[in-house]
């Protein structure tokens, strides 16, 4: 499939470079770029979403997962609290 892309300049000269660099034409390079792309995307992408499911997994076993954001709030208030009592006891 053909596509037409309009880049800056600075970035058009950067990746002829390497593709001269790494002996391959501009359009083999092109392509290997934009895979490289996606699989660096796709993988970041289920990073985050295993981390969410961990996360998830942990309020749900803390008994937390179904807490109102008032209740989040007021536990983060009491936490700030206690931090600040141990930095600076009275």
């Amino acid at each position: 499939m053909q596509i037409t892309l309009t880049i800056p300049d600075q970035v058009y000269h950067r990746v002829e470079q390497s593709a001269l660099q790494q002996e391959q034409s501009l359009e083999d390079f092109f392509n290997l770029l934009i895979l490289q792309g996606l699989t660096s995307h796709i993988g970041t992408r289920h990073i985050w979403e295993w981390i969410a499911e961990q996360y998830q997994q942990r309020l749900k076993n803390e008994d937390k997962l179904t807490q109102t954001s008032l209740e989040i709030l007021d536990n983060l208030a009491k936490c700030r609290e206690e931090i600040a009592n141990e930095i600076y006891p009275e």
